[in-house]
């Protein structure tokens, strides 16, 4: 009797087993049959869009024969897929060329179509227009510009043409404050021109050791006068002053744009440095 009652459980579980087996077998059918089902009208393609618009714009095709037979559309194996991102490039915009204000009386500014914060080397002046110094800079080969604007608008500043001179160029911004220093000269030679805008924490005491220059800021507050000691001369100016230094061919005109001195306590509460000199020597011609 008891094995009898196996038997019949064994043979139970024979027909569960062959009915999971055929149960599989079907439900793989018909996903592999949903998976690659093709539509078979445009009922089939607009029922999964829900723009109503895009809609009605497949069925007016397909009314007008403008579709070809829904049928025989591909259907991807993969419905959806992930893009990735286009990436843009802007392109590099050329700096724009600066303007001196007609209200300024004395400046310089620079230009070239790729920026340059800073350099040391030679410079070969190729053309030279009232107010504008067109020259290349041979480290670099890059072409470069140094526009100024002295007081006799008329003029331009004493600089040989075709000659290699020797620039230095630093234009930065630190602490809210312009540093910018232009030197230009001959090597054992006469200096052309000279522009130094810098703050410090301190008085400024500016040393250019290529043409034994000094730019000392006298102590105090306020707009504190200025010394400037060049080719064994030397020279004080106040804020607005200009000036001669030097003899000869090493004669430079000075001009003393600002000097600024504020108590460092008081300087903690305002963008910028407490001490400020913006000065401009230039050989006349």
């Amino acid at each position: 009797m008891k094995n009898k009652i196996i038997k019949q459980h064994l043979k139970i579980l024979r027909i569960i087993f062959f009915i999971s087996i055929i149960l599989t077998f079907v439900m793989a059918s018909c996903a592999s049959s949903a998976k690659d089902k093709k539509p078979e009208n445009v009922d089939d393609i607009v029922s999964g869009i829900s723009d109503p618009e895009m809609q009605k714009r497949w069925k007016d095709a397909e009314s007008k024969g403008d579709l070809p037979p829904v049928n025989v559309i591909p259907v991807p194996a993969v419905r959806v897929e992930k893009r990735k991102p286009m990436e843009i490039k802007e392109p590099q915009k050329e700096p724009k060329r600066p303007v001196i204000s007609e209200k300024t009386k004395i400046d310089v500014q620079t230009y070239s179509k790729k920026p340059i914060n800073s350099y040391k080397g030679s410079f070969r002046i190729t053309n030279h227009d009232v107010g504008v110094l067109t020259g290349n800079l041979v480290q670099n080969e890059e072409t470069f510009e140094l526009m100024y604007k002295i007081p006799d608008q008329s003029a331009k500043i004493s600089v040989p043409t075709g000659e290699d001179l020797q620039l230095q160029l630093l234009d930065q911004v630190n602490y809210s404050s312009l540093q910018r220093n232009i030197i230009l000269y001959k090597k054992g030679g006469p200096a052309f021109l000279v522009y130094v805008a810098e703050g410090s924490d301190k008085p400024v005491n500016k040393k250019i050791d290529a043409l034994n220059l000094t730019i000392e800021q006298q102590k105090g507050e306020g707009n504190t006068p200025v010394r400037i000691i060049f080719a064994g001369d030397s020279l004080i100016l106040k804020q607005n002053q200009e000036g001669e230094i030097g003899e000869g061919e090493q004669t430079l005109n000075v001009y003393l744009m600002e000097s600024i001195a504020i108590d460092p306590r008081e300087a903690m509460l305002r963008q910028g440095q407490p001490y400020y000199v913006h000065i401009m020597l230039y050989k006349p011609e």
